[in-house]
């Protein structure tokens, strides 16, 4: 079985599409492990693969599963090839799970990062509304695939042009300047990062990027069941479903309607067909019921699939075996489960999430350090790096305070969004794992289960500061540009 899996971007560059041979009983997951082998990509659990049907749905490949099972059960046709093969069978590496750029430990991930959320600007799927950020976004990708400006703004025209139309145009119109003008801001700013390598040109715009609204997002479309008077007669109107690294957004195109929920207050979440109910807990302790109907009915399964791996990977410590465990068995599966309950015939996996967050960082982290690798990706913060020379020492020593620094900074980190440090406790249980923003929308202690009656600020006695610390390379460059952002 001949599989093309094509990465971010693949339709300018041929280059970027893998071919992958695999058995004919391989799954999913044995595909993504070489595409991933091949990239040098250990963090493969932030990756998919996603492919399109003859309906022109987008179905993410259930990795768990043998592909020839996931693939007839979607009307799909395989590509055809030049003859000297056979029709192979074409995916898409994309991302799954967006994480903040700080947590990516190899560049190779980060690159491809970086030219995922470079198609999704120019898609539409990433809106920058703020035009400044855009002026941002657009010099960092242009000092990234071209390399220092020459001040000639014709060499920035063309690229943006080619690569950036719709952002182009979106902002022209939002404030209102001649496209001279907005080349003329993008090139100032594209002066500004003279000297910078392209991969940290990739990790600050991905830093950028990471501060949308819609970064992590995936959207369904729906109809938003308002009220059900009876069989025949519904309320209901067109409506939007985004699913964050945080909850579920629905909103109404129709109405000034709105629903945000936080995973912590979904209760439950269950498919019938088209249909899908949200059960969660209103802000005064209520329990309500949010009721959707979506275009098709795998639209309903995707959505299912999006909110519960979503939830599992963002806000939990580690996947529960009731995620791993759910499977369904086609008619023959069920037939021989009959005489033997524990047969594999037929079975077909739900859910493919195998880590939470913290655990494929943590596996990163082991993996490199017990391949020696001692490579530092890009900084998260230039104010907390270690000072110049210290990170490229060979001694023990030296190893083992980099390793205890890295754990305290990881403590300290919120556990539902990975990004704040941690500032407030929940009481009465007193379990502290979360960031005052992220303690304000549970309802209950993430930890333990426990009631959250109330939150308390906590001041932890450790504060790490800029004094001690400087740039890996020195770069003043790089902490102007950190200040003017």
């Amino acid at each position: 079985m001949w599989c093309l899996v094509s990465q971010p971007n693949a339709t300018k560059n041929a280059d970027l599409v893998i071919e992958v041979r695999l058995s004919h009983k391989a799954t999913g997951q044995e595909c993504l492990s070489q595409v991933c082998q091949k990239l040098g990509i250990i963090e493969s659990d932030y990756f998919g693969l996603q492919f399109t049907t003859v309906r022109k749905e987008e179905i993410w490949l259930n990795l768990r599963n043998e592909i020839r099972q996931e693939i007839h059960a979607h009307p799909f046709r395989p590509t055809s090839t030049d003859g000297s093969k056979p029709a192979a069978i074409r995916f898409r590496l994309k991302v799954k799970f967006w994480v903040p750029p700080h947590l990516i430990l190899q560049e190779s991930t980060r690159h491809q990062f970086y030219l995922q959320a470079k198609v999704d600007l120019i898609e539409g799927r990433l809106s920058v509304t703020d035009p400044a950020a855009t002026v941002r976004i657009c010099a960092l990708v242009a000092q990234s695939e071209m390399g220092d400006a020459t001040g000639m703004p014709c060499q920035t025209e063309s690229y943006l042009l080619s690569f950036f139309p719709h952002v182009t145009v979106k902002d022209l119109e939002s404030f209102q300047a001649s496209r001279d003008e907005w080349i003329a801001k993008i090139l100032q700013q594209h002066q500004t990062l003279k000297g910078m390598s392209s991969t940290l040109a990739e990790y600050w715009m991905l830093k950028e990027v990471s501060q949308l609204k819609d970064y992590g997002t995936e959207t369904f479309r729906a109809r938003w069941i308002l009220a059900e008077h009876s069989a025949s007669m519904r309320e209901s109107v067109q409506s939007t479903v985004a699913v964050s690294p945080q909850g579920v957004c629905i909103t109404s195109l129709e109405s000034e309607h709105r629903l945000s929920v936080p995973f912590c207050a979904i209760q439950a979440a269950t498919n019938h067909n088209v249909r899908f109910l949200l059960k969660h807990r209103n802000d005064l302790g209520g329990v309500e019921c949010a009721s959707l109907k979506l275009e098709t009915y795998q639209a309903s399964i995707a959505l299912y699939r999006s909110i519960t791996e979503k939830h599992a990977f963002y806000s939990c410590e580690t996947v529960r075996s009731a995620v791993t465990s759910q499977f369904v068995r086609d008619l023959k599966g069920t037939i021989a489960s009959f005489f033997n309950e524990n047969t594999d015939l037929g079975k077909k996996y739900i859910f493919d999430i195998q880590r939470t967050c913290r655990e494929v960082y943590d596996n990163a982290r082991r993996i490199l350090y017990q391949a020696g690798d001692t490579q530092v990706p890009a900084p998260s913060s230039p104010s907390l790096s270690f000072p110049t020379g210290v990170t490229s020492c060979s001694d023990v020593s030296c190893k083992t305070t980099r390793e205890q620094f890295s754990r305290l900074q990881e403590a300290l980190l919120c556990r539902i969004c990975m990004d704040d440090d941690i500032s407030a406790v929940f009481c009465p249980c007193g379990h502290a794992v979360a960031c005052s923003s992220c303690a304000k929308r549970c309802v209950q202690c993430p930890v333990c289960r426990a009631p959250a009656n109330h939150t308390q600020p906590i001041f932890l006695p450790l504060s790490v500061v800029k004094e001690g610390f400087t740039m890996n390379n020195g770069n003043k460059r790089l902490e102007q540009y950190e200040i003017e952002v």
